[in-house]
């Protein structure tokens, strides 16, 4: 082979390394936009998720609120019904 040929031969060879390493290069960014997507979707998708659990955490926290409000007042009512029913069986022990 003559020392031409390899010089042309060497600079083939660069070229097309070169457009090798291009188009792997490409592929890895594009691949690497692909993840980029993908992850920005999943993050859209979770924060809809966090904001649907919040709300939901929000109105759960004030039924919870409620009924122990609630439980509050029929406890506060069972506490009078209670010392009603004692004065009551105190009167009626007196009377006998």
């Amino acid at each position: 082979m003559s020392r031409g040929s390899r010089k042309c031969m060497d600079a083939n060879d660069l070229a097309i390394k070169r457009q090798k390493n291009t188009d792997a290069a490409r592929r890895s960014r594009f691949k690497k936009l692909v993840k980029m997507e993908r992850l920005e979707t999943r993050i859209k998708e979770l924060e809809v998720d966090k904001h649907t659990l919040s709300t939901r955490i929000a109105v759960l926290e004030a039924e919870t609120a409620g009924h122990e409000a609630k439980e509050q007042r029929l406890e506060s009512r069972i506490r009078t019904l209670e010392s009603q029913l004692t004065e009551a069986h105190c009167i009626l022990a007196t009377r006998h």
